[in-house]
Parts: C-alpha cells; sequence; structure tokens
C-alpha cells in the first residue's frame, strides 16, 4: 500500500468585491510524489472542514487513487458511479467533462445527468481508472448515440470532441 501524506503549502489571498478569502494549496505526498488535491479556505466553516477530512479518508482508503468533490448518489468511486448511470439507464449531460489537468497526474471527471439533478465531481490520480473512466465513457455514450438516432430527443455531444477543437 501506498504512504501517504498531507500538506498545505503557503496561502494565497484573494481579495475582490465579493471574495475576501485566504487559501492553503493542498498536497498529498504519495510515495514521494506531490499531486495537488484542493484548495482549502479561510474562512471555513465547520462542513467544508468535516468534507475535507472525508476527501483525506476517501484517498487513504484507496491508495491515493481517486476522491470525490461531491457526488448525489452514494457512490464512492467513479466506476461504480458510471456502472450506476448505465444500469438504470441514466444519460449524462452534454456539458460533462473529463480532463487531464496540467500536472498530467491528475484527471478531473466531472458533470451532472439528464434525468435528475446528480452533479458528480471526481479527482483521479490512478491511470488505469482513468483510462479505465473514459473507456466506460466513450462505450457509454456510443450506446446513448444508437439508442437516441432515431429518437426525437437531442443527441449528448461527446465531451471528446470537444477537446478535439
Amino acid at each position: 500500500m501506498s504512504t501517504i501524506e498531507f500538506i498545505e503549502k503557503e496561502p494565497y489571498e484573494l481579495n475582490t468585491l465579493w471574495v475576501k478569502e485566504k487559501y492553503f494549496p493542498c498536497y498529498m505526498l504519495k510515495d514521494g510524489i506531490e499531486l495537488f488535491v484542493w484548495n482549502r479556505s479561510e474562512p471555513s466553516d465547520r462542513f467544508d472542514n468535516e468534507d475535507l477530512e472525508l476527501r483525506k479518508q476517501q484517498l487513504i482508503c484507496n491508495g491515493g487513487a481517486y476522491f470525490k468533490f461531491f457526488d448525489h448518489s452514494s457512490h464512492i468511486s467513479p466506476l461504480d458511479f458510471l456502472s450506476w448511470v448505465s444500469e438504470h439507464k441514466l444519460t449524462l449531460h452534454e456539458d460533462t467533462n473529463a480532463e487531464l489537468l496540467s500536472d498530467g497526474k491528475t484527471f478531473d471527471f466531472l458533470g451532472n445527468l439528464n434525468e435528475c439533478s446528480c452533479a458528480f465531481f471526481y479527482r483521479i490520480f490512478d491511470r488505469n481508472i482513468m483510462k479505465e473512466v473514459l473507456k466506460k465513457v466513450s462505450v457509454y455514450i456510443k450506446q446513448e448515440h444508437a439508442l437516441i438516432r432515431n429518437s426525437s430527443n437531442v443527441c449528448m455531444t461527446c465531451f471528446y470532441s470537444k477537446k478535439k477543437k
């Protein structure tokens, strides 16, 4: 199992007409490699602190592979979430996005569902899980396009085509 620690870097401040907060960049140290996970803000409330602790626990429990910022279903794993979406024949909203961040080590998978409000946001650090998410989503999109082709519904836009433009 991987060794995982969490550290905070020097804070920076954001002072605008609407926001006056101090942000602390938080990193996960996994086997000596530093990975950005989130910004902690001050002031923050009890719920923010509880959420950060839950995210840390998720990362510790799965060896630093992924965590969910939020998901209005009960699925902690992005793969379990996608299986649930497929089983219930739900459709991803056209704004669903999956992208490798600029560090080349972090992958964000976020969006919503068309049939109900079920916003989700996963941050993934494990390459195998990244590949599996992309594979499941691409298969799912192909199936959805085939189902919708003869329907009057508007077809979902594949986020891959957005990235190629």
